[in-house]
Order: structure tokens, then sequence, then C-alpha cells
């Protein structure tokens, strides 16, 4: 017997899938929505009566629903865009926080204090005898 293929449908097996494999299980999603949406309608062609106005709801909701899921997506794409852009300078602060840290003698501190001071100048930062960073 055999079996269909499957789709990642949770989290982490979207992680484990790779990139083409996400993106046929997406197109194959949207292939399903709009089968199901074509067969609303071809019954809705053929249906009398009451049964014509929950079909019409059914595919009012589906467009709905499709608007929606579309523009999660749209957010959800800003969202890991704007992570993404942010993480280089979040990377280099925690990197220099871990640095400063690690050091074992108070001049070494003195010297970073220094650095701190040169570049704050340099940014037009102006400096009150005291490093900004880490406030």
């Amino acid at each position: 017997m055999a079996t269909a293929p499957t789709n990642p449908t949770t989290r982490a097996e979207r992680r484990r899938c790779t990139p083409e494999e996400f993106e046929g299980a997406r197109k194959s999603t949207t292939e399903h929505f709009q089968d199901a949406s074509d067969d609303i309608a071809k019954a809705r062609r053929h249906a009398t009566g009451g049964v014509r106005h929950p079909l019409d709801r059914a595919l009012e909701r589906l467009c709905e629903v499709s608007g929606e899921l579309r523009q999660r997506a749209e957010d959800h794409t800003a969202e890991w865009q704007d992570a993404l852009e942010q993480a280089p300078d979040k990377v280099r602060r925690a990197r220099d926080r871990d640095a400063v840290r690690a050091q074992r003698a108070p001049e070494a501190l003195k010297e970073f204090s220094g650095e701190f001071h040169k570049r704050e100048t340099e940014l037009g930062r102006p400096t009150n005898g005291e490093a900004s960073y880490g406030r």
C-alpha cells in the first residue's frame, strides 16, 4: 500500500525539512485551498434553493480567511526581516559585553573605559567623565 507524501505541518517538522520541501508544502496548501474553493463554486452552480445561500457564505468565508492568512504571512515576514536587520547590532553588543566581563584586571577595564570615552566623542556624544554604556 503506497503512502501519500506528508507535508510538514508543525514548526518542528518545518525546521527539519529543506527549503524546497517547505516551499512545496506551501504550494500544496495553497493548491488545496484553491481546490476547495473551486469545489464549492462548482457545487454552488449546480445548487438550487436553500442550498445556494450556505455555499455563497462558505465561499465568502474562504475569501476572508485567504486574505487574513496572506496578511498574517506578510506581517510575520516583516517581523522576521526586522529581527534579521537588528541581529548584527545585538550580536556585536553582546560580544562587547562579554569582552568587558572577561577582563580580570582593573587596568584592562580602565583601558576599555578610555576607549568608550574616545568612541563616544567620535560619535558626537558628549561624555561627563563616564562611559554611558550599560545604563
